[in-house]
């Protein structure tokens, strides 16, 4: 290239002045292009391949510590009242002292009570073995009463009655066993079949009275005689008569129709008392309510009594028993309704007891 640039150079300065000139010019720039090249030294950039390696690290961000948020604490919930449970149920523990008896009688008395104004309540299991006792260690040793004995309940109580009754309970002088023996009389009462002869015997137990033996003989159209054993080591009740004998279990606190009334002489009838009773043929649920407090017109002037009503089925025979307060609530009053609606009735006539000192 260089060479072909001065043989034009030469070229034109032999044949032109002006290129003569224009050739100087040219040879001066490029003196001048040489000179300044050679001065300055110019790096120009290496194209190769050669690749450079960057590092780079990445920090990580401060760790932040998270406060846990506080909850807002809910308020402690009010415990409601709750009524605390009944107490279980235990064996009865016998308190020495003697049932305090009521003797006040309301002022609305009255002298007979309808029984059918008082409201039905369910029956309740027998529990005796579950219930407190309160045994009265004060009770008579001795009481006789007579009773008159009428049919017609509306009758007045100087009125000749249709026969007479007499119940004698005793306690023998070594204070653990009882005798009681019942008696009525009157040849108009035949047709009412009434047990002409009750007689009771057994122990004074930590619980009352407990029958050993008892004897009833029906009068009447039904002349029978009635038995039963009591065997209360075995747990078992024996019933003869002429007619069969059973042997069925025995519940503690079973009474015979006769002990039944002056069991409440020792233990205080509660506002429902329900045991075992047998008449020597059969053994049946008697549940006595408290009918309430009464004055029963005697020949022996106003009692105060306490109005007891078993409570049975419409048409089954019912009892009422009414318990003289001022008497440690000897029966004074006793009326029974059959099943074919016959009504007969003890009032008592008199009274004779005997108190012993305290039992033991």
């Amino acid at each position: 290239m260089w060479i072909k640039f001065f043989q034009v150079a030469s070229k034109a300065l032999r044949q032109d002045a002006s290129y003569k000139r224009f050739a100087l010019a040219l040879v001066f720039s490029l003196l001048l292009h040489i000179v300044l090249i050679g001065k300055f030294n110019f790096n120009l950039p290496n194209f190769n391949n050669n690749r450079h390696v960057i590092e780079a690290r990445l920090v990580l961000p401060k760790a932040v510590l998270l406060q846990p948020v506080r909850q807002e604490q809910a308020p402690e919930p009010v415990a409601e009242h709750v009524p605390e449970p009944m107490p279980p149920e235990v064996t009865p523990e016998i308190t020495e002292s003697t049932p305090e008896v009521p003797v006040a009688i309301n002022s609305n008395a009255v002298s007979e009570t309808n029984p059918s104004e008082i409201a039905d309540v369910p029956l309740a299991v027998p529990a005796t073995k579950n219930v407190e006792i309160t045994l009265n260690r004060k009770a008579y040793k001795y009481v006789e009463t007579e009773f008159d004995v009428r049919t017609d309940i509306a009758a007045n109580v100087d009125s000749n009655p249709e026969g007479r009754a007499k119940i004698l309970y005793k306690l023998l002088s070594n204070n653990e066993q009882y005798q009681l023996k019942s008696e009525i009389e009157g040849q108009d009462l035949a047709p009412l079949a009434l047990p002409n002869l009750q007689t009771s015997d057994g122990y004074l137990s930590k619980i009352g009275l407990e029958p050993q033996h008892y004897l009833a003989k029906i009068g009447g159209n039904n002349n029978k005689t009635l038995n039963a054993e009591f065997e209360w080591e075995g747990s078992k009740l024996s019933l003869h008569s002429a007619q069969s004998e059973q042997k069925l279990d025995l519940i503690d606190g079973t009474q015979d129709l006769l002990s039944a009334m002056y069991q409440f002489m020792l233990v205080a009838p509660q506002q429902k008392s329900r045991f075992n009773i047998t008449n020597g043929e059969q053994i049946d649920d008697y549940d006595f309510s408290i009918v309430g407090e009464e004055i029963a017109a005697t020949k022996m002037g106003n009692l105060n009594t306490m109005h007891l009503l078993r409570r049975v089925a419409e048409g089954e025979e019912k009892t009422e028993l009414w318990l003289a307060l001022d008497y440690q609530l000897v029966p004074v009053k006793i009326r029974k309704t059959a099943k074919d609606g016959k009504v007969y009735e003890l009032l008592a006539t008199s009274i004779n007891t005997e108190q012993p000192a305290n039992l033991q």
